[in-house]
């Protein structure tokens, strides 16, 4: 997945971006400053940076010329908190990918970071060859000490070979993702390019153009014609992940997809064919939903051609060290680091845990260790004092984590209680206008007449 360096002063606006982020599955790193992250690209590259112009020393210009200068892999977003003409097109002409304003529409950020995503895969494919993605995503990779793991990956080894459409159940942090790109790498359409799409990320009102596209025209905003996901998938695979937060409507048009192959994008008169294998995930109980009505049945079994059901971590203790020691080989590149070792210490720690991130908290875990790690052996102080002292949890899980809205409306209402409930100098430090910030009372308090 593309990692990403978030830069900028803005605390509250910055996490909002790193929870925007981590919810659709990208690595975050967070600076502070323009020299700092400099500083941490020096010791790990970056695909994308994200950089607030207006930083304490360094200037968000720049740094994007510093990074340009030595880190020509890495593109670049500058975001101001003005709609300055000439401060956009110095961006552009210093090699910054695209340029954004607050307040930032992150529907329309997050579109653009896909398509970032999307075009440095395809030249990752086209550099090295699909052959080397086949070499990177293998089921030995894969392989569990665990009978109950194992099978379902022989399972899903044998899947690959087929066109059906598979299902893959289990808790978040389980690894369905890595499951899913791998079946498809092993598969004939492994020549093509991986297709994803987290749909409990996308509000509803804008997951059918997603999926679908739309023509130029066909609501406010559609500028241009623009492909949808499935479209892309043409002849490749289309990972659909946390399938259940789909509405009823949106069900119907997948069910139809899935059924005739083919599809209109929003706006369109032209029926377009598709051949496209899908692969869905989900943490919830689709059979559950489907007797409580809220997923549709036919749906159901049209995607569960086949069915895949990944077992927590919890239940595959023997398997925690060799993943484990699988991400200190990938953060020793990385982070440019030489660790050979755990201590037994460290081991007993690591199966005593309970992983209720599963597979995915323990690589959190070892990327946050190996930032700071020295030497060649990882020792029992090496780790955070929750996980030495047998805490429920060493840091939040997705699940836990506060919501764009929880973060937008705390950072709105201290803003204006800082300023004593003047609307008009809270609205200039936000950003935004008065009008939106009195919108955004009224959504979350319910009182912004005043």
């Amino acid at each position: 997945m593309m990692s990403v360096l978030l830069v900028g002063k803005d605390f509250d606006f910055i996490e909002a971006l790193r929870l925007l982020l981590e919810k659709n599955g990208y690595p975050v790193a967070v600076s502070t400053s323009g020299e700092k992250g400099i500083e941490i690209l020096r010791s790990r590259i970056y695909d994308l940076a994200v950089i607030e112009q207006d930083l304490p020393g360094m200037k968000g210009l720049e740094t994007l010329e510093e990074i340009k200068s030595h880190f020509r892999g890495t593109e670049v977003l500058l975001i101001s908190s003005r709609g300055d003409i000439d401060t956009a097109v110095s961006a552009m002409k210093k090699g910054a990918r695209d340029f954004y304003t607050k307040p930032l529409d992150f529907e329309n950020f997050l579109a653009g970071i896909k398509q970032i995503q999307r075009e440095i895969e395809s030249r990752l494919i086209r550099e090295s060859g699909w052959r080397n993605a086949r070499e990177v995503f293998t089921f030995d990779r894969l392989s569990s000490k665990n009978l109950r793991a194992q099978k379902i990956i022989d399972e899903a080894k044998s899947f690959s070979s087929t066109d059906v459409n598979i299902l893959i159940t289990g808790e978040s942090g389980t690894g369905k993702g890595l499951l899913a790109k791998t079946i498809h790498y092993s598969s004939n359409r492994g020549k093509k390019l991986f297709i994803e799409l987290n749909c409990s990320a996308i509000p509803g009102t804008l997951l059918e153009s997603e999926l679908f596209g739309y023509e130029r025209g066909a609501f406010t905003d559609a500028r241009e014609t623009r492909q949808g996901m499935i479209e892309i998938a043409h002849e490749s695979t289309l990972f659909l992940d946390e399938i259940s937060t789909m509405d009823f409507n949106m069900q119907s048009k997948l069910l139809k997809v899935l059924e005739d192959f083919k599809f209109y994008r929003v706006g369109g008169r032209k029926e377009i064919s598709v051949n496209v294998r899908l692969i869905s995930a989900t943490n919830s109980d689709l059979i559950k939903l489907v007797q409580e009505k809220k997923f549709r049945e036919d749906l159901y079994y049209r995607l569960n051609v086949a069915a895949l059901h990944l077992p927590s971590l919890r239940e595959r203790k023997e398997d925690i060290m060799g993943i484990f020691m699988g991400f200190i080989d990938e953060f020793n590149i990385a982070f440019r680091r030489n660790v050979t070792k755990v201590s037994s210490g460290v081991e007993e720690l690591l199966k005593a845990y309970d992983w209720p991130g599963n597979i995915r908290e323990l690589r959190n875990l070892c990327e946050r260790v190996m930032v700071t790690s020295q030497g060649s052996t990882m020792e029992k102080h090496h780790l955070p004092l929750e996980l030495q002292t047998g805490g429920k949890k060493y840091f939040e899980t997705a699940e836990h984590m506060k919501t764009l809205k929880d973060v937008e409306k705390e950072h709105i209402m201290s803003t204006l209680e800082f300023f004593k409930g003047n609307k008009s100098k809270a609205a200039e430090a936000l950003g935004i206008s008065r009008t939106t910030l009195i919108a955004k009372v009224k959504e979350y308090i319910g009182n912004g007449s005043s």
